[in-house]
């Protein structure tokens, strides 16, 4: 079944049982200081739960865009991404465990007609009224076990917000995945199976029934919700990769048409080298959710969830490089991404040239400087074997050539060799400082006046090109005013207000 499919399949079921289909909500959280980007589809209900807002109906369902930045390093096996859509259906104060359960149920085998023999459930470890609920619908005690709160309680999002236990619905993948073979295998099982370290993927999370029953504040202080309320979520990618047969989430329409994509753009060949894999994996999932990202608002720059696009984006385009794509090649595959998606979210195709525009601009960018980047760690460790990179390299990089720290230690990791993070972190504290001291500098009137008078029209950047160039002094500013000449007296050590401006700059 394709994802487009399975999609409007677990909308319409919620619809014909009387749920409201809503849109997704933006990945950037409206109202909510306290997330970086939005990361489960109850976030756009928070006000909701609480009784803080008025729903437009007490029951709904919405195939929700999420984001999670604790899995960007991890992108690039088989498993990990950072954006998903997540399928939910929520209940505020209408429904609670019964027909939670009863729904999920109805849903996977009635609809998706999977095998109920294949689930497995997990409850959390005081909610016995749950594990009664399952056996009602053909959940045999035998396939219900017991987590504590680690496992089995979920929320808030964010910093504060609704919480509550929950009970998840596993499914035994079969035979064909790798498995510990244990007798007390099942679900959370993380048995290491081999000296790779991987472990046991006979049981996948597929769906996770929230139990909204608390608010929780800051200092993690909770309060009964105004009524006992549900949110569920169920990610499509996992869904697919069972519906499709397929081994993972790489493998299922939603990516291996872009994949092939790539192919086509490239010399190489998915699944014919398991380094060329990564990249394609890499470049597939990032810049999908770069232009996700994109077209919610989000520009490239260094804090926040602007540094989270600057991360993938840069990432995207040091694995294009390793693939051999050419340079328009990322807007093709965003272009690509935009037609097969605008049916569902239909900010993509209303914010296209934006995206495209952002893509190139931070391309051109980063492009310029990353080969000479490249080279001072290839230099480094030719000349360094086994040494760690110190933290004068590492911040040249990051400042100098763009480079994400993520991304250099990535490349060191593959390298073998470690970083001074810790070095690093410091020089950062010490440019941070600077920049506020910096941002302290008179900006009266008087000043203002004097830029505008100088006139000059543009100053050329060439720190792409080179570090180091000859240019003209356009003009000289001493305490606040503009002169033509300056001669300088007193001590070495005195500060003077001086600023000079060059027809263009290398920094």
């Amino acid at each position: 079944m394709k994802s487009d499919k399975i999609r409007e399949n677990f909308l319409t079921y919620f619809e014909s049982k009387k749920h409201l289909r809503y849109p997704s909500s933006s990945l950037i959280p409206v109202g909510d200081p306290t997330l970086l980007l939005t990361n489960a589809g109850m976030v756009q209900f928070k006000s909701y739960f609480s009784g803080d807002a008025e729903a437009p109906s007490n029951i709904l369902t919405t195939s929700q865009k999420c984001f999670r930045t604790v899995d960007i390093d991890e992108v690039g096996d088989s498993t990990h991404l950072t954006f998903f859509e997540m399928l939910g259906n929520f209940s505020i104060g209408q429904y609670f465990k019964k027909e939670a359960i009863e729904y999920s149920i109805d849903f996977l085998t009635n609809v998706l007609k999977l095998d109920i023999n294949r689930l497995y459930i997990t409850i959390h470890d005081s909610d016995n009224e749950s594990s009664e609920f399952w056996n009602d619908v053909g959940i045999p005690n035998e396939r219900i076990y017991q987590f504590g709160s680690e496992d089995n309680w979920w929320g808030p999002a964010g910093s504060e917000g609704p919480c509550g236990p929950c009970s998840e619905l596993h499914y035994d993948m079969g035979p064909d995945f790798p498995a510990c073979e244990l007798d007390s295998c099942g679900p959370n099982c993380e048995t290491v199976i081999n000296e790779n370290g991987d472990k046991c993927e006979k049981f996948v999370e597929l769906w996770n029934l929230v139990f909204m029953q608390f608010y929780q504040d800051e200092e993690g202080n909770r309060k009964l919700l105004p009524a006992p309320s549900v949110d569920t979520g169920m990610g499509l990618e996992r869904l697919a990769v069972i519906m499709q047969g397929v081994k993972n989430i790489y493998e299922t329409d939603l990516f291996m048409s872009i994949i092939k994509l790539i192919e086509d753009s490239s010399d190489k060949k998915y699944y014919n080298n398991a380094l060329d894999d990564i990249a394609f994996r890499i470049v597939s999932e990032h810049m999908r959710s770069s232009t996700f990202l994109i077209a919610d608002g989000v520009i490239p720059g260094n804090e926040g969830r602007a540094y989270v696009l600057r991360r993938i984006l840069r990432r995207a385009i040091r694995y294009s490089d390793k693939l051999g794509l050419k340079e328009n090649t990322l807007t093709t595959i965003s272009k690509f991404i935009i037609e097969n998606m605008n049916p569902w979210y239909p900010e993509l195709k209303n914010n296209e040239d934006f995206i495209y525009s952002v893509i190139e601009q931070e391309q051109e960018k980063f492009s310029l400087v990353y080969q000479r980047g490249i080279s001072e760690l290839e230099n480094f460790f030719e000349q360094n074997k086994g040494e760690i990179i110190n933290a004068d390299l590492l911040f040249k990089l990051w400042d100098t050539f763009g480079f994400p720290i993520e991304l250099t230690t990535e490349i060191a990791s593959e390298n073998r060799i470690d970083s001074d993070l810790k070095g690093f972190e410091t020089l950062m504290d010490k440019q941070k400082k600077r920049s506020r001291e910096f941002s302290k500098f008179d900006t009266s009137s008087a000043k203002i006046d004097e830029y505008k008078n100088i006139k000059i029209s543009n100053i050329k950047f060439d720190g792409y090109e080179s570090l180091e160039k000859e240019t003209t002094i356009v003009g000289i500013i001493f305490e606040n005013k503009f002169v033509d000449k300056i001669k300088l007296k007193g001590n070495e050590e005195d500060e003077i207000d001086l600023e000079l401006l060059t027809d263009s700059t290398t920094f």
